[in-house]
This record gives C-alpha cells, structure tokens and sequence, in this order.
C-alpha cells in the first residue's frame, strides 16, 4: 500500500519520511485504570514501524498533554528482524553435525508445520532423493505406497509431509489400506535406517511465513500453497505430538528456520511484522 502511495498515487510528489508520521489506535496498548480494555490489535503501530514512520495514538496526537500520552503495550513475539540480521550466524541443525545428504540408503520423514520450510529445504536434495509430497500425490496411502516402490528399487526417500501426529506418522488409516503399516517399520523390513527432521518453527513464525510467501509470489504460481490460511496452520499446531525415537526413528534431527532470499527486497519484506496479533 505504502509502495502504491509513493509510486504512483502521490501527484509525482516526493515523500520526506522522516518528516512523516501514522496515527491509529491499534497500537497494541494493555489494560490500565484509564483503559478499561486492551487494544484489540497492534497492526497500525506495526504499520509505522514497517515503513520506518514516527506513530501516534489518537490520544498522544490529538491530546499531547493527556495522561494516557505515554502508555504499555505489547508487539508480537516473534520478531523477523532478528532473523534477517542473524540468518548467517546460526548452523540450521542440531546436532551440527548432521549427514546429509547420506552415502547410503535411507528414508528422512519431515515433521512441520505448513510454512516452515520442507519443501525449501527437500529441494536442496533432490539430486540424492525421491521427494514424496501429499500435495502431488493427494492421498496418506500414495505417498505410502509411492514410498515403499522407491526403497525397494534401492533410492532414498524424503517424505516431505507435515505428519504432524502419531496417527499419521505411524499408522495408515486409510481405510483401503490392509492396516497398521508403518513407515518406520517399512524401513526396517528393508534394512534401510529412517530418520525423523523437525522443523522447530511457532505458530507466530508459521504464520508469518505464509504471509511472506503470498506478498512475494507475485504471480500466483504457488499452487501446492495457495489454500494455505491460518485455519489450516493452526490446526496442525492443535494435533502436534513431538516425534520420539520410541517411534522407531534411528536418529532425530532439529532444524532450525534459516531464510534464504531471492534479493534485498524480498529481505525487506521479511523483516516486516506481517501478523498483528500479540496473542501468538
């Protein structure tokens, strides 16, 4: 909105920002004894800060002398600036010494939210594994069954899914399926090891991710993600049960969120608050 304003909605007419200011009222203010109720959002002071502008409450604009001019509020937790000025100083896996991609067989099952980074991240590995994908296959069962015809061909597998529970992780439910087949137990029949990489990625983060990839896939070409909303992300944080080596895995593996952009604009807009809520 900023960038239509400047570039084309202005008369041609240059802006001084530091000369600028933004006044609004979702400022993200707590409940005192002169405010009997909590703002109920804080993207309007999130707005100036995006764009670097100096923001006002009505009540500090309007009323400079008032007793509510100066006033306690909350931004939200996660704050993607940090990540952009310290994407470089952070291995992503814990332990750091994690093999990948590994000389021999195996099969690597991803645990994360939607917008986490999966894909991103199974891309890089490619050239050394079969990536199987839910939003390709359609069905638990084809990706199952996809799965169990590459390691009997003697590739590797990375199940690029969000297996967010035991349900799904361990057991078929599908109700075509001969029942309680696992993937863990899939690759021990075949002698091949399975490892487990969780994405360590909140709901804030999450959330913030799939606003990020919407501004910046300008021409709508992200089909696997485009009915990706906040219902969908929330829902999988609801059901979530950390993954345990009882399961089956031979090793666990943490990844941490390290962002990779395309040029300086798309880092830009990362590092802007892109969800307004300070609930998360």
């Amino acid at each position: 909105m900023w960038d239509k304003l400047v570039e084309s909605e202005n008369g041609s007419i240059g802006i001084e920002r530091s000369e600028s200011f933004y006044v609004g009222d979702a400022a993200g203010r707590t409940k005192n004894n002169n405010r009997p109720k909590s703002d109920h959002s804080c993207v309007d002071r999130l707005f100036a800060m995006n764009l670097g502008l100096k923001f006002y409450t009505p009540e500090q604009f309007f009323f400079p002398n008032s007793s509510q001019i100066e006033e306690d509020f909350l931004l939200p937790k996660f704050n993607p600036l940090q990540l952009t000025e310290n994407s470089s100083d952070f291995n992503e896996f814990e332990p750091e010494n994690v093999k990948i991609p590994n000389s021999s067989q195996e099969l690597i099952l991803l645990v994360g939210p939607p917008a986490c980074g999966k894909s991103t991240f199974s891309q890089k590995y490619k050239d050394n594994y079969v990536i199987i994908n839910q939003d390709e296959l359609k069905t638990w069962q084809n990706c199952f069954d996809k799965c169990k015809k590459v390691l009997e061909n003697g590739s590797s597998v990375i199940i690029d899914n969000t297996n967010r529970g035991l349900d799904i992780r361990i057991t078929i439910r599908d109700s075509n399926c001969g029942g309680g087949a696992k993937y863990c137990d899939l690759a021990k029949s075949l002698n091949i090891p399975c490892r487990c990489f969780i994405f360590d990625c909140s709901l804030a983060h999450s959330l913030h991710n799939n606003e990020y990839r919407k501004i910046v896939d300008e021409n709508g070409g992200d089909e696997a993600h485009k009915n990706i909303n906040e219902v969908v992300i929330k829902t999988f944080f609801a059901g979530y049960k950390e993954p345990k080596l009882e399961e089956g895995f031979d090793e666990i593996v943490k990844i941490r969120f390290k962002p990779d952009f395309q040029n300086e604009q798309h880092r830009r807009i990362y590092g802007m608050y892109l969800i307004g809520s300070v609930n998360m």
